[in-house]
């Protein structure tokens, strides 16, 4: 069992009713960040689920029924709480998981984003000094699709920048489609695909603009440039 020095608060509030569980911090924050973590009774200080923990009052019995099901046990109430509700972290956790998010939202951005004034990805450098400047707030709990939106308004009054997605055609020998098929489908959508009268693959793929250079370096590499590609307007 975790000591109650050590532990956290998790809370899970829904119609003015509240739900909370004594975990360790480090399984909590793990959690937090999406990690598979098989819980325990020795996670927490106590299995026991409160309406105010501090207080040590616990949650009635037709609370946790109705709000988790009858057959709901406490490491099932628990996961849900830590998974749904908030967590209070400490300081230097909550810095690193706000730290690890920004990273994802900066490489989101560089895979998707374009400057539309050259037509060329934003380095990441590029794109954290922005950040920096127009002062975005990066929540940790939040999945980087939701925040997109968000911070590309803010950087916009900063640098010249907007999600780009480009078509690229190909026509690849048939010995070689097996080679790349992974990749291409990996990296982009594939939005059409043929064979022509040769046996060659014939594809067209949409890809972020930002990924073209890696786009065109692996497929090239892996056929020993043997295709041919195409920019599609």
């Amino acid at each position: 069992m975790v000591s109650l020095d050590d532990a956290i608060v998790a809370r899970w509030e829904r119609d003015g009713n509240r739900f909370e569980v004594l975990v360790d911090p480090d399984v909590a924050f793990r959690i937090k960040r999406g990690e598979e973590v098989e819980l325990t009774e020795d996670h927490f200080v106590i299995d026991a689920v409160f309406k105010d923990a501090r207080k040590g009052e616990h949650a009635s019995e037709h609370l946790l029924e109705e709000y988790f099901g009858e057959e709901a046990d406490f490491l099932t109430i628990a996961e849900k709480i830590l998974k749904e509700g908030e967590i209070h972290l400490t300081t230097e956790q909550r810095r690193k998981l706000k730290e690890e998010k920004e990273n994802q939202i900066v490489t989101f951005l560089v895979k998707n984003c374009i400057n539309p004034q050259t037509g060329a990805p934003h380095p990441p450098q590029r794109i954290k000094a922005a950040m920096e400047e127009a002062k975005v707030n990066v929540d940790p709990f939040k999945d980087v699709e939701e925040q997109v939106q968000e911070v590309l308004h803010a950087l916009a009054r900063v640098i010249p920048i907007r999600i780009e997605k480009v078509k690229v055609a190909l026509k690849v020998p048939g010995e070689l489609m097996g080679k790349i098929y992974g990749d291409v489908r990996g990296m982009g959508k594939i939005l059409k695909e043929e064979w022509d009268k040769s046996g060659a693959w014939l594809c067209l793929v949409e890809i972020p603009a930002g990924m073209q250079g890696d786009f065109f370096d692996i497929i090239n590499k892996k056929t020993h440039g043997e295709i041919e590609t195409r920019i599609v307007k």
